[in-house]
């Protein structure tokens, strides 16, 4: 799975019996929307990426001005499967 260059404004994944593959590039300067199930100091994630027996292997990259907006919030977790995260550079 190939995801464009353009930003995705959010995604979140959960896929419990399958690998999770692809490149994605998140735009930091949308805010998170809706609230979290529990009160937390930590802010919704940008993006999140989730499986339970399987690995996940992204190019992970962001989009807009870093000045405005430094970093995006990534949550990947897999039960027991490998996680592998390249960071990529998104080229204008």
């Amino acid at each position: 799975m190939v995801c464009p260059a353009l930003p995705r404004s959010y995604f979140h994944s959960l896929i419990p019996s399958y690998n999770v593959p692809g490149t994605f590039y998140i735009d930091p300067l949308v805010p998170a929307i809706g609230k979290g199930k529990h009160k937390s100091k930590r802010p919704l994630p940008h993006a999140s990426f989730r499986t339970r027996n399987n690995k996940i292997e992204l190019d992970l990259g962001t989009t807009g001005d870093v000045y405005k907006a430094p970093k995006a919030n990534v949550s990947v977790s897999s039960k027991s499967g490998d996680i592998k995260i390249n960071i990529v550079c998104h080229q204008i």
